[in-house]
């Protein structure tokens, strides 16, 4: 599998968290919007959010409240920097990212294409948890 076959742009379908014996979890809720793009460089960058989050009062992103800057974090996810692909995987590594935490980590995905749409599954986490994101290729 070669990079070329990520490269575009993607719309998020779902995003879901996967607990054994539990359910479900929509961490931006049922519809929620998200933007992936892979570019020929090598480069990706990934923005996602819950739709219909309030307004600010102010009409200035830094003039926000820590309240409205506290229900952004809550909605919103955002990374972007170098990816590869190795063995069934895309392997992001964040050069900037809302989640300082991840910078400079290798974020590892499995991919699962069909037709148009791309699947990316996190691996699981100790209690058997992982991330399922539904992408659709933008035409």
């Amino acid at each position: 599998m070669t990079n070329d076959i990520l490269i575009g742009a993607w719309k998020l379908e779902s995003f879901r968290i996967i607990r054994p014996n539990a359910p479900v979890i929509h961490p931006f809720g049922e519809g929620p919007a998200g933007i992936l793009v892979y570019d020929s460089c090598g480069y990706m960058n990934v923005v996602m959010m819950k739709r219909g989050m309030p307004l600010f009062k102010s009409e200035d992103p830094f003039m926000a409240t820590e309240e409205e800057r506290a229900g952004v974090f809550a909605g919103f996810l955002s990374y972007g920097g170098k990816y590869r692909i190795s063995d069934g995987v895309v392997i992001h590594v964040p050069e900037v990212s809302s989640f300082p935490n991840w910078i400079g980590k290798e974020l590892i995905r499995d991919i699962k294409l069909s037709g148009d749409d791309l699947t990316l599954t996190t691996p699981k986490n100790s209690s058997g948890e992982y991330a399922e994101l539904v992408w659709r290729r933008v035409k």
